[in-house]
């Protein structure tokens, strides 16, 4: 007899436990070595990712800042043009269509100098963007950038930071709209 309630129990724990794990599969909370930063909302992305660039596309990440993470060394030049964009204001639809050649692969996200003369084919002033892509204010926002995915512990995009405490992916959840249902749920947490 007290066998069976003991295997009733460990089956009603394994459950509960499998249930909990089955909840926060989209999701995972994160154990930061420093304080909980609530504030940061943040979107690691890599302009050579077409997963990134998709959900680009089809969600609004207005309430995330976006950073590049560069993972690999040849990620280093879409990371600069993606800040470079961030500190010029570059308009939205100018980077939908930068995105759209990624994307399209008719442009090599590894390739600075090809990203940059097709910024300036879009319309963008390439002296402006020359000068940008040289300054220390872009080192330092990329180099700020690498510090966040460090202490958040990101290695691949695309991962979203939210309120500092959770972290999310798109490999995490089977469609972007799952990803914008997580996304709602860890914000209103």
């Amino acid at each position: 007899m007290a066998l069976n309630k003991t295997i009733v129990g460990l089956i009603v724990l394994a459950s509960t436990l499998f249930s909990g794990v089955i909840m926060a599969a989209t999701y995972w909370e994160l154990k930061p070595e420093n304080e909980v930063r609530e504030s940061d909302n943040l979107y690691f992305t890599w302009l050579g990712c077409d997963s990134c660039l998709m959900i680009e596309q089809q969600m609004d990440g207005s309430a995330y800042k976006t950073l590049p993470l560069i993972a690999r060394s040849e990620w280093r030049p879409a990371a600069k043009i993606l800040v470079a964009m961030q500190l010029l204001e570059v308009d939205l639809e100018l980077q939908t269509k930068l995105k759209q050649l990624l994307l399209d692969k008719k442009l090599d996200p590894t390739d600075l100098n090809a990203m940059a003369a097709a910024l300036a084919e879009l319309g963008l002033n390439s002296k402006d963007l020359d000068k940008t892509l040289s300054s220390k204010k872009l080192l330092s926002a990329v180099q700020q950038s690498q510090e966040l995915a460090r202490y958040y512990q990101v290695k691949y995009v695309p991962t979203f930071i939210v309120k500092g405490k959770y972290a999310t992916d798109a490999k995490s959840n089977s469609s972007i709209q799952k990803l914008k249902n997580t996304l709602a749920t860890l914000q209103a947490k």
